[in-house]
């Protein structure tokens, strides 16, 4: 169940994300935050084998919003990366 205080990003209870832990099933729930570097790494990685896809194509790839997306890069071109 999502809620306040969730867990490491997967918004679990501290409860049900130890038991994920423990059980193994941790992967099933997905994260609600991404690194910058992975997303860059990911776009890059979209553009290079689909050179013409859209901002909104990119993040329905990458599993994102568009605006998630957006946001972050326009945070890594401000931060000099090469998105």
């Amino acid at each position: 169940m999502r809620g306040p205080g969730g867990h490491a990003g997967r918004g679990l209870c501290s409860t049900c994300g130890a038991s994920a832990r423990r059980d193994g099933t941790l992967d099933r729930y997905p994260r609600l935050t991404r690194e910058r570097g992975e997303v860059v790494s990911q776009v890059l990685h979209v553009r290079s084998t689909w050179p013409n896809a859209s901002v909104a194509q990119i993040a329905d790839a990458l599993g994102m919003t568009y605006g998630a997306l957006e946001i972050a890069l326009r945070r890594a071109r401000a931060d000099g990366e090469p998105v």
